[in-house]
């Protein structure tokens, strides 16, 4: 009898507490994509969009949900500047780019396999080489703005940062006249905090014109999720780990460039 009492007791308990820990990061998740996204549609709205990776897989570990928003909004290029040929698998790589950017909704991108861009950790490209072919992608197709990589490229990869240097070079050079905006890198405990470090950017997020956030809806995710898992030649085990932890498969937040004043100066 006394333990029935007690079971009795224990299950309404259990059961709140299961479905407090179940629904309350399902309620998070549909508070921020009702919040985060509804500044965005007059930015970005009927545009013509370039974003610039350095390789595959790029677009979906850290673009994804800019990606799949813009999507439905405008018309979104992907231009990737390498095939990721580090370990000979450029070809492969290639090819997985293209099944990622199906699922993700993009019709038109294009993969460079330029021996003056190879994927190295410790090769810096030549800004010259990076604006040559943009600005050839850029003669083919009528581009309204562009999207890359801040200046530590989310992942400290010196291809990333070499893409940022570029194209922030070549605005303040007058060479583009788009507007640029850049992907911003977070400290390692937000990067991989998942739904909670979405959670606390809105928390601490400020009303700035220079900010945009996108963040996935749950079948978003699991889209990019799916486009990842096309990229099989780099699905390593903590790949696998990085789709459950990282920020970036639900939110990104772009900032506009401002520009800098002293290389405007002397130009």
């Amino acid at each position: 009898m006394e333990t029935s009492k007690l079971n009795w007791l224990i299950s309404p308990a259990l059961f709140w507490t299961l479905s407090f820990l179940i629904l309350t990061p399902f309620f998070i998740w549909t508070y921020l994509t009702e919040t985060m996204n509804s500044n965005t549609l007059n930015t970005f709205s009927k545009k013509s969009i370039l974003i610039i990776i350095a390789h595959p897989d790029d677009e979906c570990m850290f673009f994804s949900p800019t990606i799949q928003s813009l999507s439905k909004i405008s018309k979104v290029h992907l231009l990737c500047l390498s095939i990721g040929n580090d370990q000979g698998l450029g070809s492969k790589r290639q090819l997985e780019l293209e099944s990622s950017c199906k699922i993700l909704g993009i019709n038109n991108f294009k993969c460079l396999d330029d021996s003056k861009l190879p994927d190295s950790m410790t090769i810096q490209w030549s800004n010259k080489d990076i604006v040559k072919h943009i600005k050839t992608y850029m003669k083919s197709h009528q581009i309204d703005q562009l999207i890359t990589f801040d200046d530590y490229g989310v992942s400290g990869h010196t291809n990333h940062i070499s893409i940022y240097h570029a194209v922030s070079d070549a605005i303040d050079q007058g060479i583009f006249k788009q507007k640029l905006y850049t992907l911003q890198s977070v400290p390692i405990m937000i990067k991989y905090s998942f739904l909670f470090g979405a959670f606390w950017t809105k928390l601490n997020a400020k009303e700035d014109s220079t900010r945009i956030w996108f963040i996935s809806t749950v079948t978003e995710y699991i889209n990019g999720r799916l486009a990842m898992y096309q990229h099989e030649s780099q699905m390593v085990w903590f790949r696998h780990l990085y789709l459950f932890t990282s920020r970036y498969m639900i939110l990104n937040e772009l900032h506009v460039y401002q520009g800098n004043s002293s290389k405007m100066t002397s130009n």
